[in-house]
């Protein structure tokens, strides 16, 4: 972990308590939350990638329409170091895409639990990341194999698990832990097309888990159904333990061509993981649930 990577955790930190502390006030200003990263979203870069027929289920978007997104610089890559950067980024795609349903569902939460316009606002900013997330992931995963990558058709997967524990888990635990992974990435990232990306997804993230931790904060004051404080605390024990470093990764270490194209080896996502839940979310999670 970098100097760098962990100024950016004590950073990060900071953000989150200053969030918590204006989601548990009356007012709800949400337009001034920092961001670890500072990007803008790609744009001359982004023109349609090599369109083709469906080859496979996750082929199945009929117009490739999913495929165009940023067009990283191929030369020098084998065909199986292409191969394994298109698996990266299409798993990166579909767990992005899912995330268009899942937005949409806490949006709807926010609303039935008399949210004020500002988490709705920000709610709503969310979802329409997703779809730009899904897009950039399938037009670099179309990129890196040569033929168009797109989701499978029907609608995503969004679960039964209650409102507040995904939002816990996916947003003050899963954006926190996502907003650092892809800024470390950004920082060995070579190809400028691929850092640019990893910069917006980074800084988008960053607003995602602010927004999410601000709500569990208003939640448990001003929602018309009062939460929980010890299910709260119950669902960030129970994914801590699930991403704890215990947990086996496989030796598959990244090389000179992983890195400089974005994507970390299985060890270094277990440390920033790691260092993320230690000295980010679980001090933040124990401000949030603490007495007054």
């Amino acid at each position: 972990m970098t100097l760098r990577a962990r100024s950016l955790h004590a950073r990060l930190a900071r953000n989150i308590f200053h969030t918590m502390q204006r989601g548990a006030a009356a007012r709800t200003e949400l337009s001034g939350t920092d961001t670890v990263g500072c990007s803008s979203r790609p744009s001359g870069d982004c023109a349609p990638v090599l369109r083709g027929r469906a080859r496979s289920p996750l082929d199945a978007c009929p117009h490739a329409d999913w495929a165009s997104g940023p067009r990283p610089d191929l030369s020098g890559l084998s065909a199986r170091q292409r191969a394994r950067l298109a698996e990266a980024w299409l798993a990166d795609a579909m767990d992005a895409h899912r995330k268009i349903a899942l937005g949409a569902q806490l949006s709807l939460e926010f609303l039935s639990q008399g949210a004020p316009p500002e988490l709705l606002r920000s709610a709503q900013r969310a979802s329409l990341d997703h779809i730009t997330h899904a897009e950039i992931c399938f037009g670099l995963a179309s990129a890196y194999r040569g033929r168009p990558a797109g989701p499978p058709p029907g609608p995503g997967q969004s679960g039964a698990e209650p409102s507040l524990a995904v939002t816990v888990r996916h947003g003050c635990m899963g954006d926190t832990i996502a907003a650092m992974v892809a800024t470390v990435a950004a920082e060995g990232c070579q190809d400028p097309v691929v850092r640019r990306a990893l910069h917006t997804m980074a800084s988008d993230r960053t607003r995602h888990a602010g927004l999410a931790w601000r709500f569990v904060a208003w939640s448990l004051r001003h929602r018309r159904e009062p939460a929980d404080p010890r299910h709260i605390a119950d669902t960030f024990a129970v994914r801590a333990a699930e991403l704890g470093v215990e947990r086996e990764i496989p030796r598959r270490e990244g090389s000179g061509w992983l890195a400089s194209h974005g994507r970390l080896s299985g060890r270094q996502l277990q440390e920033i993981t790691s260092v993320t839940l230690r000295e980010v979310v679980l001090p933040c999670a124990h401000a949030l649930l603490s007495p007054d």
